[in-house]
C-alpha cells in the first residue's frame, strides 16, 4: 500500500478554514466593545428624538422629550395633554426609549426638578421643526460618555463623544 501525502493546496485550504472559524468564534464570544455599545445606544436615542421631532411637525403641535428617572425611560409627551393621553388620538403607540442596562445619565439630569408626573423635561420640539433645549445631558457607559444637545434653530440632535472624567 502506497502512502499518499497531502498536497500544499489541501493544507492551505484547511488552514484557511480553521482561521475563518476561529475568527468567527472569537468575535461571537467576545461581545460588543464598550465604545460600540455607547455608539449603538446613542444612535438609538438620536433616532428616537428624530421620530419625536417628526411627530411634532406632522401633527402641528409641540412634543416634549421627558425622562422618567424611576422607570429609566424617555417618553414623548404633548404638553397640552396629561401624560396618560399622549398620542391617544392617532392610534399609534407612544414614543418611548428605554435607557439601556449599565448606562447612566449625569447627576445634574437626575437631580433636576421633576414635573407633576415625575418626569424631567429634556427637550421640546416645536411644530416648525425647531427646538427649545431645556438642558444638555450626558449619557455614560463605563469610562465613555456622550454629550447631547439640541440645535434651537434646526431641532437636530447634536452628539459629542468624550472621555468620562470621574
Amino acid at each position: 500500500m502506497v502512502c499518499r501525502r497531502f498536497t500544499l493546496l489541501e493544507l492551505m485550504v484547511v488552514i484557511a478554514i480553521i482561521a475563518i472559524t476561529t475568527t468567527l468564534a472569537v468575535s461571537t464570544f467576545r461581545g460588543e466593545s464598550p465604545a460600540q455599545k455607547l455608539r449603538n445606544a446613542s444612535l438609538g436615542f438620536e433616532a428616537y428624538c428624530a421620530r419625536v421631532r417628526y411627530a411634532a411637525m406632522e401633527n402641528g403641535s409641540d412634543r416634549v422629550v421627558a425622562f422618567d428617572p424611576a422607570a429609566r425611560r424617555f417618553t414623548a409627551e404633548e404638553p397640552e395633554l396629561p401624560a396618560e393621553n399622549t398620542f391617544s388620538g392617532d392610534g399609534r403607540p407612544p414614543l418611548v426609549w428605554e435607557l439601556p442596562a449599565d448606562f447612566e445619565l449625569d447627576t445634574e439630569m437626575l437631580n433636576a426638578e421633576t414635573g407633576e408626573n415625575g418626569t424631567v423635561e429634556v427637550f421640546r420640539f416645536f411644530s416648525d421643526g425647531s427646538a427649545n433645549a431645556s438642558r444638555e445631558f450626558i449619557l455614560r457607559f463605563r469610562k465613555l460618555q456622550r454629550r447631547f444637545a439640541v440645535s434651537p434653530l434646526t431641532g437636530l440632535l447634536l452628539a459629542k463623544e468624550e472621555e468620562a472624567v470621574l
